[in-house]
């Protein structure tokens, strides 16, 4: 019989020095330092990194040009939206020159029209 390999989130392990027992269910639980435990033929190791990709990830700038206006063709991500992209991109570059410090920016619009982006 083949063992298999189990992996869990890091939240729902329950973490336990090499060879010693679950209180909860009385499993014997045996390991090493690195991280994988082994009970019952089965295969469980620890997962130490999460990886998180944003739900916008896809988006790498607003398609503006020098001059704040939007590029033809190719706009890194953002479609449509010219006027948007254009009024976010003065904004930007506001804060960059240092002319909105301490104030907030309320982006407010119909759903799906890319405010979270």
């Amino acid at each position: 019989r083949s063992s298999q390999s189990l992996q869990l989130p890091i939240n729902l392990q329950q973490r336990a020095p090499p060879n010693s027992t679950n209180k909860m269910s009385g499993i014997k639980l045996s390991g090493d330092s690195s991280g994988t435990t082994t009970t019952g033929g089965m295969t469980v190791r620890e997962m130490t990194r999460l990886e998180r990709i944003g739900a916008h990830s896809h988006i790498r700038g607003l398609g503006l040009d020098d001059g704040l206006q939007p590029r033809k063709g190719g706009s890194q991500g953002m479609v449509g939206q010219a006027k948007a992209r254009k009024a976010v991109g003065v904004i930007y570059r506001m804060i960059n020159e240092g002319k909105i410090g301490g104030r907030a920016i309320l982006l407010a619009g119909k759903p799906g029209t890319g405010k979270t982006a």
